[in-house]
């Protein structure tokens, strides 16, 4: 395969902006943050039915399944967020949502996995 069409392909093949859509552009409900940084539980569990962040897990999980990717990581780090896939043992980015969305998105995964989304500082298995 020539190096320039198997670039081509790769790019295509993990476009970082193909999970986004326009999660920047939507109205997320974000206006305020509370000034200690904590949510109430009510505030996450409305955080995990978010639709735009509902399409985007869904997006991420599939594509993983598609892609038979053995890890799928969600990284929130102090002012980046990106999602990975371990496919084939290696780790490739696929997606850098907006870091306002972490908490978002981790409320999701754990309602999704039978969780407590109100436990933030213990370890927990899923369902």
């Amino acid at each position: 395969v020539e190096d320039d069409k198997l670039t081509v392909a790769i790019d295509r093949f993990f476009d970082s902006d193909s999970g986004l859509g326009n999660l920047e552009d939507v109205d997320l409900g974000l206006d305020i943050e509370p000034a200690d940084g904590k949510e109430t539980t009510l505030a996450t569990q409305n955080d995990a039915d978010d639709a735009p962040v509902v399409r985007f897990v869904n997006k991420m999980l599939m594509d993983a399944i598609r892609l038979g990717s053995s890890d799928l990581h969600f990284e929130p780090y102090e002012k980046i967020f990106r999602v990975r896939l371990r496919t084939d043992g290696i780790l490739h980015e696929v997606a850098r949502p907006p870091i306002h969305l972490a908490n978002r998105i981790a409320a999701r995964l754990k309602v999704m996995a039978s969780l407590d989304i109100s436990e933030r500082r213990k370890p927990q298995d899923g369902s």
